[in-house]
């Protein structure tokens, strides 16, 4: 596991519920809880942190229209 993503997998474990699709929040948020000394690593942590929220979100939606075919087809078949 590469050095931004076991950073990145640690915070959001930490602070779970607390980071969001927003790059610009997701920078913020790092600011006030973890301390990099570079721009440039804060930067890659919260991009990383934001390609991975996008990604559990769109489960969560696809997941959600799943569920809501099953409950349509067995609508149709009652």
């Amino acid at each position: 596991m590469n050095k931004i993503k076991r950073i990145a997998m640690q915070l959001i474990e930490r602070y779970n519920g607390l980071f969001t699709t927003d790059f610009e929040a997701n920078k913020q948020l790092l600011n006030r809880v973890a301390v990099f000394h570079s721009k440039e690593l804060r930067n890659e942590v919260a991009g990383y942190i934001t390609r991975y929220m996008m990604r559990q979100q769109g489960a969560m939606v696809e997941q959600h229209g799943e569920e809501q075919v099953q409950i349509q087809e067995r609508d149709d078949q009652g």
